[in-house]
C-alpha cells in the first residue's frame, strides 16, 4: 500500500489537476487499484482531465459523510470509473466531511495508491489531507511570475506531509533558465520532476514522478513508453 500522494499549487499557478490526473492514470498501468480524489476547493477539474464529463461532485460522498460513515467500502461505491484500475472521488459536495484524516485513511485502506488534487486553496481538509499523504507534491510553473509565487508560498508554507518535493510543469520557452535549482536548493526540497508542454511529451516525466513517490506502486520501467 502506497498512501496517499498529494498535488498542491501557488494561487494562479496552473497545472495541479493536469498533473494529478495524469499520475493517478501512470499509476492505474501498473498492478494496484488508484483512488483520484479531488479535494480542489476552488474548481474541480480532476474529472475533465480524467475524460469524465457527467458526475456528481460528490454528492455520493456527502450523503454518508452526513451519516458519520467513512470507509473503504463507502468511498468505493461513491467513487465514478474513470478507467482500468482508476476510480474518481469527488470532495465538492462535502464540506461536512468529518476529516481529512480519517478520508486519506479510508482511502489508503481500500485502494493501492490515491492521488489527491488539493487544488490552490489551503482549507481544513486540504490541510488535514496533506498532513496525512506520504508525499506532498509542489506544482510550479517555471517562469519567472510561477517562480516567484511558488517562492513565496514556500517561504510559509500552508501544508506539511511527510516528505515534499517539486514538480516543475509546463517546461518551455518560458522557463526561467537556472532558478529551478535554486528554488530546489533554498527551500530543500527535491526536484521529483519536470514536466514539458504537450500531453504526450508529459508521458515520460509522469511515469519518473510516479516512481519517485510510489515506488511500490508505480509499474515496471519496461512498460513507460
Amino acid at each position: 500500500m502506497t498512501g496517499v500522494i498529494s498535488v498542491f499549487g501557488a494561487k494562479g499557478s496552473p497545472g495541479v489537476s493536469f498533473v494529478a490526473a495524469g499520475l493517478a492514470r501512470r499509476l492505474a498501468e501498473g498492478a494496484v487499484d488508484v483512488l483520484a480524489l479531488d479535494a480542489d476547493a476552488e474548481d474541480g477539474a480532476l474529472a475533465l482531465g480524467l475524460g469524465l464529463h457527467e458526475t456528481d461532485g460528490g454528492a455520493a460522498l456527502a450523503r454518508s459523510a452526513g451519516l458519520g460513515v467513512i470507509t473503504p467500502e463507502v468511498l468505493r461505491r461513491a467513487a465514478a470509473p474513470a478507467g482500468r484500475r482508476l476510480w474518481l472521488l469527488e470532495c465538492q459536495a462535502s464540506s461536512e466531511l468529518p476529516g481529512g484524516a480519517l478520508l486519506a485513511a479510508a482511502a489508503a485502506a481500500g485502494f493501492g495508491a490515491v492521488v489527491a488534487d488539493l487544488g490552490h486553496l489551503p482549507g481544513r481538509l486540504q490541510r488535514e489531507l496533506a498532513s496525512a499523504s506520504a508525499w506532498l507534491s509542489w506544482v510550479v510553473l517555471p517562469d519567472r511570475l510561477g517562480l516567484d509565487r511558488a517562492d513565496r508560498l514556500l517561504a510559509s508554507p500552508p501544508l506539511a506531509a511527510a516528505s515534499s518535493g517539486l514538480v516543475f510543469n509546463r517546461i518551455g520557452r518560458q522557463t526561467l533558465k537556472g532558478a529551478e535549482p535554486v528554488l530546489s536548493e533554498r527551500h530543500q526540497l527535491p526536484i521529483l520532476a519536470r514536466i514539458p508542454e504537450g500531453a504526450r511529451a508529459a508521458r515520460k516525466p509522469l511515469a519518473e514522478l510516479a516512481r519517485a513517490v510510489a515506488p511500490a506502486a508505480a509499474p515496471a520501467v519496461a512498460a513507460w513508453p
